[in-house]
């Protein structure tokens, strides 16, 4: 999946979550040329309420993004996507 993202502000945190705890997402962030600015597979401890593979993404920077979110072992689901500033 890939949705874009715009943010007149920065820094911001966008979060992707599976409630079922069966999916691995993972976000990856690219801005207006291309370019991968930000990854991430697992949150490593970001949120205490999200699940061990959920994946978090700080963003520095405002501007108008691209999040692509894949599934790491190719699965199909649902995950829930929050965009929050920082």
């Amino acid at each position: 999946m890939q949705v874009s993202v715009e943010a007149d502000e920065g820094p911001f945190t966008i979060t992707v979550s599976d409630a079922s705890g069966q999916l691995d997402p993972v976000a990856q962030v690219f801005d207006a040329a291309g370019v991968l600015i930000a990854a991430n597979d697992d949150h490593a401890g970001v949120s205490l309420d999200l699940n061990r593979f959920d994946s978090a993404v700080r963003v520095r920077q405002a501007g108008r993004f691209d999040l692509r979110i894949t599934e790491f072992m190719g699965r199909a689901g649902w995950v829930k996507v929050q965009v929050a500033l920082d």
